[in-house]
């Protein structure tokens, strides 16, 4: 699929403008006619929100120089969500690669037996809780 960029709002033929900030407009639209052929819209969906979030929206939309409906609709669609869970779990696993890493350096400057097995007693205690996290997911 060729994708037109355009300085103006995108309609659904090349005016041979090119701006990069509408990119990604353009491609909403074409691909809107592709994917949904001759098929009406018929469902409606209200959702609430705040004056403040509701101002917020409408702004995005008129800088993205699109109607309400039209940049929720993109914004649906082209969005990956993240869930909060999958952040929480990613941000704790690294923290638990960052520790054993620190464990790690800690084993290879300090020669002496006491050190090390106090070092791999952590590292076996941060593997321990590696695997109940990495269950939870599962």
């Amino acid at each position: 699929m060729f994708l037109y960029i355009q300085k103006r709002p995108c309609e659904r033929r090349a005016l041979g403008y090119y701006n990069v900030r509408y990119a990604h407009i353009c491609k909403y639209w074409m691909m809107k006619k592709e994917n949904r052929g001759k098929e009406n819209r018929t469902e409606v969906l209200i959702i609430r929100l705040t004056k403040t979030e509701k101002d917020v929206l409408k702004q995005a939309a008129k800088n993205a120089h699109l109607s309400l409906s039209s940049y929720s609709k993109h914004a649906i669609f082209s969005q990956k969500i993240v869930s909060k869970t999958d952040v929480q779990t990613v941000f704790q696993l690294k923290k638990i690669g960052v520790n054993l890493n620190q464990l790690t350096k800690q084993i290879n400057s300090l020669p002496s037996d006491n050190n090390i097995r106090y070092a791999l007693k952590r590292v076996s205690e941060y593997i321990e809780n590696l695997d109940k996290i990495t269950s939870s997911i599962v």
